[in-house]
């Protein structure tokens, strides 16, 4: 498989990729003061910018002419198991007992670890040489950016009904 025969398809990725992870970091700062108060708020943010970064690391790592196919597999497979670590140690622990039925059903079915399989399975399938090759990464792009959108709908939606829990020796009017 020809890499850089994909060399537009990485570079219309990576630029929606880096515009939609610069408005969710917009969104971060704007609302840091509540941000800093919620660990949910936290892993939330911190998920979403992971899972819009995705598409815009692999479109930087694979526009890099690479001179066997078989190496940006093994690349694939590389991001693909660290975005998997990484989307598991930022969501790890992440408490949802308190969120609306619409809240949790949209936090399980954002595809994270769906996109990273997708990575590999690229990933895989350009070391060995068939199986469909890059065309894995365009639906890994395409439920990265969907997965991404969606958390950060939900990230401002709770970043706006969040309300700082009152504590009883913070002083009056606080």
């Amino acid at each position: 498989m020809d890499v850089e025969a994909w060399q537009n398809f990485f570079v219309i990725s990576g630029g929606a990729s880096a515009a939609l992870t610069g408005l969710v970091f917009v969104a971060v700062s704007l609302n840091v003061d509540r941000i800093l108060t919620s660990t949910g708020l936290r892993k939330l943010a911190a998920q979403t910018l992971l899972l819009l970064m995705t598409p815009l690391i692999m479109s930087i790592v694979l526009v890099i002419p690479i001179p066997r196919a078989w190496i940006a597999g093994v690349l694939c497979i590389i991001g693909g198991a660290l975005l998997a670590l990484g989307m598991f140690a930022v969501g790890h622990g992440m408490d949802l007992t308190k969120e609306s039925s619409a809240i949790k059903l949209l936090q399980h079915l954002t595809p994270t670890m769906l996109v990273c399989l997708l990575i590999i399975g690229a990933g895989v399938s350009l070391v060995v040489g068939f199986g469909g090759g890059l065309y894995w990464l365009v639906a890994a792009v395409v439920f990265a950016l969907i997965g991404g959108v969606a958390n950060a709908w939900m990230f401002v939606i709770r970043v706006e009904t969040w309300h700082h829990p009152k504590s009883s020796d913070a002083p009056e009017g606080a």
